[in-house]
């Protein structure tokens, strides 16, 4: 299996989040992706008709990838603060869980900590 390079496991990040089913083509080593029909109930349209005709005719050929429940996220978040922030700033970082927008709060935060935004 060839793996995918940085730049597209950015992207196929960036679709998951935006709530789009990802399909990596393992032989071809491209990404296809639509709307997920679960999450964009009334966003499902035509114009994803053409790749999810060539999925299903190559269903092996692809490895399907969907984004993690907004619980499974904040899980390992906390385990990272847990097992990875340096004690001296862990309490900083379980208040930017504790507020509005966690999610928002701990990726602002973690940018000002390059070293742990690495790990």
């Amino acid at each position: 299996m060839k793996m995918p390079d940085i730049e597209m496991i950015k992207v196929i990040a960036e679709q998951l989040d935006m709530g789009m089913l990802c399909f990596y083509d393992n032989v071809n080593v491209e990404l296809m992706s639509y709307t997920d029909p679960l999450k964009n109930i009334g966003y499902y349209d035509e114009l994803f008709i053409d790749d999810i005709e060539k999925i299903e005719e190559n269903w092996a050929d692809y490895i399907r990838l969907e984004g993690m429940y907004s619980t499974t996220s904040f899980t390992m978040i906390e385990d990272f603060i847990s097992e990875v922030v340096p004690l001296k700033e862990k309490e900083e970082f379980y208040m930017a869980l504790s507020r509005e927008k966690p999610f928002r709060r701990f990726n602002d935060l973690i940018t000002d900590y390059p070293e742990l935004r690495k790990r």
